[in-house]
């Protein structure tokens, strides 16, 4: 499987960018990162998209602020290997009450180019909002994928509408991966 390391750290928010610009996540050095398929901000709210296979990302999110969370991204499985689907966001507005209002349309397209789920308004932050709004938040929709033996093999794409409606501004996030067949050992 290949795969890298994503380091959290760099998921720290911009602020003050040029006028010209728009807010931006920005890396560990302090340099703003473009927008890419899986990672946008816009009108100072951010959403973050991770495919990982890292079985202990639980673990790996839960622990203190002063420690940053590796995960590995992934890009390929094999059947009857597991993945997971994160979803991060950072600054959602507020209301007058102090409450934020924040929802996923979710797509999973299949290996053979079916549809193979669709879950549309899912709830990622309803009500107050504690702690800093620019800390980086794991939603609470999250993915396990495991490859089926008759789970077509091919390229699977995820496709995440993330919504802050107070703000009133969407995000189209998408990653994809490469579901493999599994490979059979020598026989006996």
């Amino acid at each position: 499987m290949i795969q890298f390391t994503l380091l959290l750290l760099f998921l720290s928010f911009l602020h003050s960018v040029s006028p010209a610009e728009d807010v931006h996540w920005i890396d560990s050095n302090g340099n703003a990162v473009p927008n890419s398929p899986n990672q946008k901000s816009e009108d100072g709210f951010g959403g973050l998209l991770i495919i990982t296979s890292d079985q202990d990302w639980k673990e790996k999110w839960n622990t203190p602020e002063d420690h940053t969370p590796h995960f590995k991204e992934a890009s390929e499985v094999q059947v009857g290997g597991e993945l997971y689907i994160l979803l991060f966001y950072i600054n959602p507005a507020t209301n007058s009450d102090g409450e934020a209002d924040v929802v996923a349309d979710l797509k999973i397209i299949r290996g053979d180019g079916t549809v193979g789920g669709e879950y549309p308004d899912q709830v990622i932050h309803q009500g107050k909002l504690k702690g800093n709004p620019k800390n980086i938040r794991l939603s609470p929709v999250q993915i396990g994928f495991i490859g089926e033996k008759d789970d077509p093999v091919g390229t699977w794409k995820i496709q995440i509408k993330m919504t802050d409606r107070v703000r009133g501004v969407s995000l189209d996030l998408e990653d994809e991966f490469e579901l493999l067949p599994m490979v059979e050992g020598p026989s006996i």
